[in-house]
């Protein structure tokens, strides 16, 4: 059959296994060069899984079983193996939820041996993590993660084409780190470089023009440097945040309202300008949807009129070409 019809058949053989009083940790494995159903039998402890069209799996048990007979030794060192493989496997309990292992040892004290020994101060903590990813931590190379204290490669994950990898605690697969913009990674590691200068600099006397230590320590003028965060990810039809603008709502809408207009024979001349512009329809917004400036997000302004957009000479503002007769200097009346 085909590789449709085996993921079906797997997925199918898995709802009905879940029926099974006997059977637990049904797990079907759907993207495997060979898709199986794992499961467990309660009673006899054993752990199997079934496949199809596996006849290289047959040909393999085949010979086994002709090993075995050859000396009765050689089935017990088999069996000997395999347990010595999972024991050094270091297999974990199992707590299977869509798939995935959610064990978590939730009783600390008495699985955990350095429980209760750290004694740094809150402050201490805060300066140290802030430390810790602004000096030590290589994102490049390194994956934010909380499951293991071992390092864990972006090699390893696959994930060497983010800028920032977040590994999910649960759903292993998941880079939460895979939706942040470049502009927001950046943002946001320049917010916390300057934590660390701020948090890691003694102050004597505070500043006269902070009433409360809070507001000197988060003062968004120095831990941002005055920039809002990027507003990069809204859709740039509508400018509103939840969707790109391939599946912009007022895309399609304007999409239907041209085939409608095209299929009228009544407006068959409005049809052929629009053929000849077919991008400046979706490109029309409806007045009475609000809009938000990509920059700051306010919905008062677009970018261009936004006082934090810099043009390409970098701080300064960018001047169209309409308005550079107006500030450029002034040809000879001769010429």
């Amino acid at each position: 059959g085909t590789d449709d019809d085996c993921i079906n058949i797997i997925e199918s053989l898995a709802r009905l296994l879940k029926k099974h009083s006997g059977l637990k940790n049904i797990l079907p494995i759907t993207t495997a060069k060979v898709p199986i159903v794992k499961f467990y039998h309660v009673q006899t402890g054993l752990e199997g899984d079934i496949s199809l069209y596996n006849t290289l799996a047959l040909h393999n048990t085949h010979l086994l079983a002709s090993y075995a007979t050859i000396d009765t030794r050689v089935k017990i060192l088999c069996y000997v193996m395999k347990v010595f493989a999972k024991m050094y496997d270091g297999k974990k309990p199992e707590k299977l939820v869509d798939g995935w292992n959610v064990y978590f040892f939730d009783d600390l004290p008495s699985h955990w041996p350095h429980y209760g020994k750290n004694r740094e101060s809150v402050g201490q903590l805060w300066l140290g993590l802030l430390q810790f990813y602004t000096e030590d931590f290589d994102f490049r190379e390194h994956v934010v993660c909380i499951r293991q204290h071992a390092r864990l490669t972006t090699f390893n994950k696959q994930w060497t084409s983010k800028l920032i990898a977040i590994e999910d605690p649960f759903d292993l697969n998941h880079n939460l780190g895979a939706g942040l913009s470049r502009k927001m990674i950046n943002f946001i590691m320049k917010a916390f470089i300057n934590s660390r200068k701020v948090f890691g600099t003694p102050v004597t006397a505070f500043p006269v023009q902070y009433p409360s230590t809070m507001e000197y320590f988060f003062d968004p003028d120095v831990l941002t440097e005055g920039e809002v965060a990027p507003n990069d990810r809204c859709c740039r039809i509508c400018g509103k945040i939840g969707h790109f603008m391939k599946d912009c709502p007022m895309r399609r809408k304007s999409r239907h309202r041209q085939d409608s207009e095209r299929g009228a024979d009544a407006q068959r001349d409005d049809t052929l300008d629009q053929v000849k512009n077919p991008s400046e329809q979706w490109r029309k917004r409806d007045p009475l949807e609000p809009r938000c400036c990509f920059l700051c997000g306010s919905n008062t302004h677009m970018k261009k009129d936004c006082h934090l957009y810099r043009g390409p000479a970098g701080n300064a503002p960018y001047i169209s070409c309409r308005n550079m007769g107006q500030f450029g200097p002034k040809k000879n009346q001769e010429e």
